[in-house]
This record gives structure tokens, C-alpha cells and sequence, in this order.
């Protein structure tokens, strides 16, 4: 028979009372992530107020970042406000927090260098970044520390639906797409109700030339897409993997009409039909639509540098002259922009 000691019996009830508690704070973090996912953005951050007295500093202010980047609106780089929903009759106020000096996101990483909700916000921080800037303005860096980030949220076991896609995009930038599509499947199976993850599965299977994957995963969000936008998306893809794979014009000319009909402001979709027709040697049609592109989306800076993949010089320079012409007085502001990028 088994005889214990007061010592082992000590560090029994110790180890038991150690589990107890480790499981009692993942439930109140579980709890407070549920409810900023569910919109009680300041009851959330107040569940977790109690835990920036303990050890589990650095871990609440992780999520406290997580949610700010994630449903708030960065003031500066310390306030962030999170604005009201309305339900019915009840108007509850907007909702901000200002982190102190010490809880900013860059001091607090150097802070706690291993703690994987932080890096996890941070890879976030930095791909809304590489959204907002343009090439020249530092988006690689951005990029290039997001997927640094992310990474290192992985090493550190912050790995859920939203870490791995995450991860996933950041590869998917770097050109990394065999890598990406691993993370995207990891994502789908945290989470099999997103259908941005199968969306981006089916678009790093056509970045790979495996058309036939490409076209499987879009068809799947044809059948349960939620918006318009998915349904543009998933047509274009549908549309490439049929040109790209099969050279089947007829089809593929048939989803790249479906897909505008659905979604015509996307801009990836536009340029992906304005390849094919350049590419079945529709240069005129092509051009034209290029035109139309160019003066009804002057800014993005995608766009410019999807066509110079697509016309050579000579043509983008008639496209641009074009484009310039048509903008005449109608926006002054696009019309610099076309000007800088005849220029540069």
C-alpha cells in the first residue's frame, strides 16, 4: 500500500490547486474573447482588468491589442475607441481605452518577448500596415515583420482560426504559396465556417498551377457563399482555373461574366478579365476596360502594378494617356496620381 508523506501529500493538493487555477484563468480568457467577438467590447476588457495585477499581464494586454486592431479604431499608437452598436431601443456609448506608456505594443513585445497572443496582435498590427502603404512607402517591411510575428506566434502557442490565416496571408505575400497553403487548411480546420480561408485555399492552389484544386475549393463557396463579393471572387477563380488549366475559352469567358455581374468594384477580378481578354488577344477590349479601370479607381496602387504585368510600355502609355483624358476636371486628385504613375 501506498504511503504518503506530508510532503507528498503537500505537493499533491499543490499541483491539484495549480490545475484548478491554470484552468480557471483559460476559462475567464475563453469568456472575455467570446464576448469582444460578440460586440461587449468594454465588459470584455473588464473581465480581464483583474488579470494586469497577476502574471497573466502580459497575456491580457495581448488580447486587449488583439481586439483593439481587430473591431477598434486606432486614434494614435496609445487610444483606441470602439464604436456603439445600437440594438433596438438601447444606444450604449462608444468605448475607448488608452494604454499607458508601458503597454504599447512595441514596448510590451521587448516586455514579454514570449508571449504568443501579443505576437499575434502585432502580426496583425503590421498587415494592416502593409494594406496601407504602398511599395515606396515601406510595405514589405511591414509585411516582412507581420510574417515575423505571426511566426513567432506560433512558437509560442497562440494557434487558432485567426493566427494561422494570418500566417498564411503574410506567406501568401512573400510568394511562399505551398507554405500558405498549409496554414489556410490549418485555419479551416479551427474554423470550417469561413469562406475567405476556402476562397484564399482555392487561390494559392491556382498560384501552384494545380487548376483542377483551384476550381474545386471555388465551387464550394459557390454553394454556400454569403455575400456578393464571395460569389466574385469564387467565379474569377473558377474563371482562371478553367482558362489557365484547360484553355477552355468558352467557360472560362462564361464565370469571368458571372463574377462582374456579381461583384464589378473588385478590382482583383477586373484585372484578372482584363488579362484574359489581353491574353486571348482582345487588345482593344482589353485596353478599354483597362481605361475604364484606371479612371473609376485612380488610387489603388494594385492596380497599377497588375497592368504593367499585363500591357507592355507602348500600350500603358496609351491606356494612361487615355485615362487622363477622360478624368479631365472630374478629379483632380486622380488625375495626379495617373500623372505620377505615367512618370515614374
Amino acid at each position: 500500500m501506498l504511503k504518503l508523506t506530508k510532503f507528498s501529500v503537500f505537493s499533491l493538493l499543490f499541483s491539484l490547486s495549480s490545475g484548478i487555477q491554470s484552468q480557471s484563468n483559460y476559462l475567464i480568457f475563453l469568456e472575455a474573447n467570446r464576448l469582444a467577438s460578440s460586440g461587449d467590447i468594454e465588459n470584455a476588457f473588464n473581465l480581464l482588468k483583474v488579470e494586469l495585477e497577476t502574471n497573466n499581464r502580459c497575456k491580457a494586454l495581448g488580447y486587449y491589442w488583439m481586439w483593439s486592431i481587430q473591431y477598434g479604431d486606432m486614434v494614435n499608437d496609445s487610444v483606441v475607441t470602439f464604436r456603439s452598436k445600437s440594438t433596438g431601443l438601447s444606444v450604449k456609448p462608444d468605448f475607448s481605452y488608452t494604454f499607458s506608456s508601458k503597454q504599447k505594443l512595441i514596448q510590451l513585445i521587448e516586455q514579454c518577448k514570449s508571449t504568443g497572443i501579443l505576437h499575434h496582435a502585432a502580426g496583425m498590427y503590421y498587415w494592416k500596415q502593409t494594406q496601407k502603404l504602398s511599395l515606396n512607402e515601406g510595405q514589405e517591411a511591414a509585411a516582412s515583420k507581420s510574417l515575423n510575428h505571426y511566426r513567432l506566434a506560433m512558437r509560442y502557442g497562440s494557434i487558432d482560426s485567426l493566427s494561422t490565416f494570418g500566417l498564411g496571408q503574410a506567406l501568401e505575400y512573400h510568394a511562399l504559396f505551398a507554405e500558405a497553403l498549409r496554414y489556410y487548411h490549418k485555419s479551416h480546420e479551427f474554423n470550417n465556417n469561413q469562406n475567405r480561408t476556402l476562397l484564399k485555399i482555392s487561390a494559392c492552389h491556382g498560384k501552384l498551377s494545380h487548376w483542377d484544386s483551384c476550381r474545386i475549393y471555388a465551387q464550394k463557396v459557390v454553394l454556400r457563399a454569403e455575400s456578393d463579393e464571395e460569389l466574385g471572387v469564387a467565379y474569377r477563380l473558377i474563371a482562371e482555373s478553367y482558362w489557365q488549366g484547360k484553355q477552355q475559352k468558352k467557360k472560362s469567358k462564361k464565370f469571368y461574366k458571372l463574377s462582374l455581374s456579381k461583384d464589378y468594384s473588385s478590382y482583383d477580378n477586373r484585372i484578372s478579365y482584363i488579362e484574359f481578354l489581353h491574353t486571348i488577344r482582345k487588345h482593344k477590349k482589353a485596353c478599354n476596360a483597362a481605361v475604364r479601370l484606371l479612371v473609376e479607381q485612380p488610387y489603388h496602387n494594385h492596380i497599377h502594378v497588375g497592368l504593367t504585368y499585363i500591357f507592355q510600355k507602348r500600350e500603358l502609355d496609351e491606356i494612361y494617356d487615355k485615362a487622363l483624358k477622360e478624368l479631365g476636371g472630374k478629379s483632380a486628385q486622380g488625375k495626379h496620381i495617373l500623372t505620377s504613375k505615367v512618370n515614374s
